[in-house]
Order: structure tokens, then sequence, then C-alpha cells
């Protein structure tokens, strides 16, 4: 039987796994050069503290790629009220609203409620509010933000909060390593005539500015970090249609109480972990069952 995600999804994933691997072994780089020029012989706390930052942001990233982001459960076979929905025969019991969206895709209303349940024809299932397919990986994400195919994996539920702490920690990291160089500039005597007449002055410049771009890292993580405490993903952002975003009430307000804002945040801080695995199509996982960590 086929498997629901299709050869050229599992390429993309092969190739966004490389991808990560690169950044992993960019960020081992801008240490290592670190170390090696641009805190050198600066106190040993200093250079501590880089190493912790290090550890904590490389652990941040696997977590991000490895783990899953949400993925919801597909099911092998169509929904048979989907067909009889087609067909204009169906007799429903239950309690909600049935009508297609501008894409064609049928969505279900509980009765006397804004929340909307959207049919994924590609996983059969009626996906959760606010859940989303994803043509790169191939499955329905819980809370999908966006997918990130520089971490190889989307960023959804369960892992919003690992690819937050990277883009922090990686930050932090960048703006230690800037802070080492322009003090050990300074210990060089810069802006004296003397240290321009020094090749590693100008070693200093050049990573000084490789660090400084990096900092531009702090716009993405207070972005997601603005993202979690307002309750709003990426996809409803950016949505072309903006009615996701507008179907939304403002923070604090409607449905979006403080309260029920903190439950928002216990459940993307303390989601379940568990490793990323493929479906297939018989609806149950091709490697073991995932365990939660």
């Amino acid at each position: 039987m086929p498997s629901l995600r299709s050869s050229p999804a599992k390429s993309a994933r092969a190739k966004e796994g490389h991808i990560a691997l690169c950044l992993g072994v960019y960020i081992l780089f801008l240490a290592v050069s670190g170390f090696a020029e641009g805190i050198r012989s600066l106190p040993w706390w200093y250079q501590l503290c880089l190493a912790v930052i290090l550890v904590v942001t490389l652990v941040s990233l696997a977590f991000t790629h490895l783990t899953d982001p949400g993925s919801l459960k597909p099911q092998p076979l169509e929904d048979p009220l989907i067909r009889q929905l087609e067909e204009g025969i169906a007799e429903t019991q239950d309690s909600y609203n049935y009508v297609k969206d501008s894409k064609g895709q049928w969505m279900r209303t509980p009765s006397g409620r804004k929340c909307q349940e959207k049919y994924c024809n590609t996983c059969h299932i009626w996906r959760t509010p606010r859940a989303s397919h994803c043509n790169t990986c191939g499955l329905c994400m819980e809370r999908f933000d966006h997918h990130c195919g520089v971490v190889g994996n989307c960023v959804a539920l369960a892992n919003h909060r690992f690819f937050v702490s990277m883009l922090w920690w990686g930050w932090a990291g960048c703006a230690l390593l800037l802070a080492g160089v322009i003090w050990r500039l300074r210990r060089l005597g810069f802006p004296s005539d003397e240290t321009w007449r020094n090749a590693e002055t100008y070693i200093l410049f050049i990573l000084g500015f490789v660090y400084f771009y990096n900092c531009f890292l702090i716009l993405f993580a207070v972005a997601h970090c603005g993202s979690i405490l307002c309750d709003v993903t990426t996809k409803e952002l950016v949505s072309t249609r903006g009615t996701e975003f507008e179907s939304l009430d403002p923070p604090c307000c409607g449905t979006r109480t403080p309260c029920n804002l903190s439950r928002a945040w216990a459940r993307i801080c303390c989601a379940p972990v568990a490793w990323r695995q493929s479906w297939s199509a018989k609806g149950v996982a091709d490697s073991p069952q995932q365990d939660a960590i």
C-alpha cells in the first residue's frame, strides 16, 4: 500500500536534514573562531559562558529538528461522510454545520461556535482548529506556525519552544562574541595607529562583522516570542486572505482572555516531547510507537 507521504516529500526532508546539519556546523564554526581568536585570552568565566550557550543552542537545534512538531495521525481511508456530502445525500445527526471553503475543502463548525475544523483530503482526517497540512512533511500539524527549511522541520505546537530557544541562545552567543571582539580590540589599543599595523586587528574586524550580522537573530527571536505571547501563528499573520488572523479575537478580548492565553502558553511550553517519525498509509507509525520524553 503506498505511503501517505510522497517520495518528493521524503527527498525534501532528507535534503533539509543536511541543511540542518550544515547549520549546526556553522554554529560550531562561529564558536571555534571565537575561542581561537575572537575571545582568546579573555577571562575564563567569559569563555565558559560562551561554551554553555553553545551547548544549549545546539541542543535546542537538535530538539527542533528531531522532535515531532505536533503531527496529527493520518487515516488510510476517506471519511465516508465526505463522499455523502459530495453527492448531497448526507444525513448528519451531529451538531456540526458543514460547508466548503474557497479552496473546495469541507469544513465543519459546531453549532453556536466560531472554531472550524477542516477536512484534509491527503491525511483523511478532520483536523483541529489552527492545524494545517504541510506539503513538505506530508502531514497535518497541530497549531502550525511555519515550515522551516533551515532547521529541517515544521515549527508547530510541540517544538515551537525549542525553535525560540535556539533563536534566543544563538543571538546571546553572537552578542557575547561581538562584545568579546570589541574587548580584545580595546586591549590591543584600538584605535591607535599601531593597531592598524597589526594583522590581528583586521582578523578581529572580519569576525566582528560576522558576529554583528548574526546578531540580527534578535528580530526573529522577538517576533516569535511575541507570537507565542499573543497566541498568533506566523501562518495566521501572513494568510493571503487574512481571514485566519481576522477570525481571532484581539489578545485579552473575547475568547482570548488572559486565562485562555495562559492555557495556550502552558500548551506550548509543556507540550509532550516525542521523536519525529513517518506515518504509513495504514495510519500507524513506520517506526516504533512514539514515547513521550
